[in-house]
């Protein structure tokens, strides 16, 4: 999905199935820069939407963690009336997003080590081969979905 937005600022966001990258184009007295800001989906646990008034933009809020242990970090998006129907498909993916990571606990950690030591077991006595092995931690460990 990718969406581009002229005003307030010039934007672009694009979501693959990874990470969600926001590209803002800021200007400083004459000059022009592009900072480049990228959020890994897993790492979404927050976002809301203030609608567009007639007199102030839009705002899409977005709250997210690079790593399990790092501070939390905002990403917020303006846009004016003419971009919310592009503004909210985004939002409810992200919504989705944040109740699968919310699925996703500590509780599973501990139960995703002992189940991929198990197959550890398994592959080191010769019942799965290593190939076997690593598509199975894999799947265990949600790599290979959206």
């Amino acid at each position: 999905m990718q969406i581009k937005i002229k005003k307030p600022t010039v934007a672009a966001i694009n979501l693959t199935d990874k990470q969600l990258t926001l590209v803002e184009t800021i200007r400083h007295h004459l000059r022009h820069r592009q900072v480049e800001t990228v959020v890994p989906l897993k790492g979404i646990n927050q976002v809301k939407l203030q609608l567009p008034k007639p007199d102030t933009p839009g705002q899409l809020h977005v709250s997210y963690r690079v790593e399990k242990a790092a501070p939390e970090q905002k990403l917020t998006v303006a846009f004016l009336d003419s971009d919310l129907s592009f503004i909210q498909p985004l939002q409810e993916r992200l919504k989705q997003q944040v109740e699968k990571n919310k699925q996703w606990g500590e509780d599973d950690f501990v139960a995703n080590g002992q189940l991929i030591m198990q197959y550890l077991k398994m592959r080191d006595a010769g019942l799965l081969t290593n190939e076997e092995f690593e598509a199975k931690k894999r799947e265990i460990l949600q790599l290979d979905e959206s």
